[in-house]
């Protein structure tokens, strides 16, 4: 099976937490990491043995790269997005994937248009907590569900 070749955007507050996700899948490939802090990249590629990037649009030229992890803070999802998918790189974004709904409109037309594939990080989407909580509401035990509230 090919693996997909990921890269991280944005390594601060949760790109780390993407990185090391990615090395732990079989699935998946580390093929570079971008930040505007140019040791921040070099540190964490040297850690991982994948490149480093601090402009995106020479990232985004890299043919090694198949997927972008948009983790930058919530307001450059967007643009950042967009851009990755004109590239005609897949997309998995951090919450909030938008500011807008205009802003996740001219997303979801980028990314088709570019025929890639765009998602939301939902990292707890396939716990077991998670998937017993839809199964029971789907099976409609509950009644009528108007609220959900979970915390850690």
């Amino acid at each position: 099976m090919k693996k997909v070749r990921c890269a991280v955007v944005g390594l601060g507050a949760i790109g780390p937490t993407h990185v090391e996700a990615i090395t732990r899948l079989e699935e998946t490939e580390l093929a570079a990491v971008c930040d505007i802090v140019r040791e921040k990249a070099e540190a964490m590629a040297a850690k991982h043995g994948c490149k480093a990037y601090d402009d995106f649009d020479t990232m985004l030229q890299d043919p090694d790269i198949d997927l972008v992890h948009v983790c930058l803070p919530s307001g450059m999802h967007a643009n950042f997005g967009i851009r990755a998918a004109k590239a005609g790189k897949h997309i998995i974004c951090e919450k909030p994937v938008a500011m807008t709904l205009a802003e996740l409109d001219q997303m979801e037309r980028a990314a088709k248009e570019a025929g890639v594939k765009f998602t939301v990080h939902q990292q707890r989407r396939f716990d077991p907590d998670f998937r017993t909580t839809k199964n029971v509401v789907e099976s409609g035990t509950l009644g009528q569900i108007y609220t959900i509230k979970s915390s850690l």
